[in-house]
């Protein structure tokens, strides 16, 4: 069995780096963030899929930590960048200004050139750095590395925004609040989810939301699925949401269809 999954492994890296050489079959989706305090959309995170040849849609959660041990990360995280940066491009010429968020690796933030480059991408492009943000997922391995947090800084000290992702999951701590540059907290969809039926997630998130305002943080929180639980969020003093409430992650074409489509029903209102 082992055998066999380390085949299919390095037969879905052998077609990654493929994808990659051809630019085919890889692309990004959008998933919008949504303000509780005035309901307009105030930017959107990028998502990787990937549509294989012969088995369709591969999840990113089977092949991102594949290509995390081998040098072809590199080649992926400029992928996404320089996609991502193409659309804001596009977006901002069709008077959609807004800012792009994208996960990056510790590994991306250990490189000593990597602030410098991404600053010059963007400028390249004549958009400002505080238009691409940059999610951090590995917070241990963040901690772990003091290249990582002195190339975070960097990003940071370049007007790049700075999120901490899942925030509230597994063992994340307030300690990484004092150790780690950020601007945005997202809350992890673990103890969001609960928040309408279980009072003791509610106080926990009540308590996490008060601390992070306290110490000025953009709080977010993700994978919020209905109504009810907007409307705790708000109560709450939490700063924004995304989650399919208001819209799963889209396509570039139907992002701006949806996009449009909410601006026009919030004017008419």
């Amino acid at each position: 069995a082992l055998d066999t999954r380390k085949k299919n492994d390095f037969s879905l890296l052998t077609s990654l780096r493929e994808a990659l050489q051809e630019d085919r079959g890889l692309y990004l989706v959008y998933q919008p963030k949504v303000s509780l305090v005035t309901g307009r959309v105030t930017g959107v995170e990028a998502l990787l899929r990937w549509k294989h040849s012969e088995h369709g849609e591969v999840l990113p959660e089977l092949f991102i930590p594949l290509v995390e041990r081998t040098s072809l990360m590199r080649e992926l995280t400029e992928w996404v960048i320089d996609h991502a940066i193409t659309q804001l491009s596009q977006w901002r010429d069709r008077g959609i200004p807004l800012p792009v968020s994208i996960n990056l690796a510790a590994s991306d933030f250990s490189r000593p050139d990597f602030a410098d480059k991404l600053e010059q991408k963007i400028r390249s492009a004549g958009l400002a750095p505080a238009l691409l943000g940059v999610e951090c997922l590995e917070t241990e391995k963040m901690l772990e590395s003091p290249a990582a947090l002195n190339g975070l800084e960097m990003l940071r000290s370049r007007g790049f925004k700075i999120s901490l992702d899942d925030f509230g999951s597994g063992y994340s701590n307030i300690n990484y609040l004092r150790q780690i540059p950020m601007d945005i907290i997202k809350l992890d969809r673990s103890i969001v989810s609960k928040i309408g039926s279980d009072k003791t997630s509610r106080i926990i998130v009540r308590n996490v939301v008060r601390l992070l305002k306290q110490l000025d943080y953009v709080v977010l929180a993700e994978g919020v699925e209905n109504d009810q639980t907007v409307k705790i969020l708000r109560g709450l003093g939490c700063d924004e949401v995304q989650g399919y409430v208001f819209s799963r992650p889209l396509k570039p074409g139907d992002f701006e269809a949806w996009y449009q489509a909410r601006n026009k029903s919030r004017t008419e209102h």
